[in-house]
């Protein structure tokens, strides 16, 4: 189950996603407006679970705790971490994507734009379904292959275009994890830093 901890209902309605939207997908989306219901779903929350939690929940008078919000979120995190579950924290003040393991950060508005192929995804395809898909939404490879290719040419532009590729472990890992991506193979035994860009240049966003 995904569940969608957002305490404005309104919210939700400005992107598209007022009661009948919800309804759609009321066999895989729950959402959740206050302290009561998240409760309630303490002793049923598996690890196949996903929790989009809004960074605000625990701001509203309503929902308000004794103890600091910034600690409940780290026990939130605490808890998915041991779990396995995946957590995505979003919110208008959350200017970019992240991802650090199982914990992700994105804004409101991304959020709420990809929920809808992200809820298609989860009903069909529950098994594969990774962070990323929400994260970046239906493109998300390509995303992943921008911030692959970026870190690629920051490591290389320590090194001379000319000479032969020094292979450090983490530049190893970055070739790797592209070609895992893109299910391609780089040649990379006695090439040169020049020849490495050429072929990441060839590599197409499809």
């Amino acid at each position: 189950m995904i569940f969608l901890i957002d305490d404005k209902s309104e919210r939700q309605s400005k992107f598209g996603w007022d009661n009948l939207a919800l309804n759609d997908f009321k066999d895989v989306l729950t959402a959740i407006y206050n302290l009561e219901q998240i409760t309630g779903i303490n002793n049923i929350i598996s690890e196949n679970d996903i929790i989009l939690f809004h960074e605000s929940f625990f701001d509203n008078s309503l929902n308000k705790q004794e103890k600091d919000v910034i600690d409940i979120r780290q026990d939130l995190i605490n808890y998915a971490t041991k779990k396995g579950i995946l957590v995505v924290f979003f919110g208008g003040s959350i200017g970019s994507r992240s991802i650090n393991g199982n914990i992700a950060h994105m804004p409101v508005d991304k959020l709420y734009s990809n929920l809808l192929e992200f809820c298609k995804k989860y009903r069909n395809e529950r098994d594969s379904i990774i962070i990323n898909n929400i994260v970046f939404g239906k493109e998300y490879l390509i995303e992943e292959e921008l911030i692959l290719k970026h870190k690629i040419w920051d490591l290389l532009y320590e090194q001379d275009p000319e000479s032969q590729i020094k292979w450090t472990a983490k530049l190893n890992k970055e070739v790797e994890d592209l070609e895992k991506v893109k299910n391609i193979k780089v040649l990379k035994e006695a090439v040169t830093v020049d020849y490495l860009k050429f072929q990441l240049n060839k590599i197409t966003y499809e």
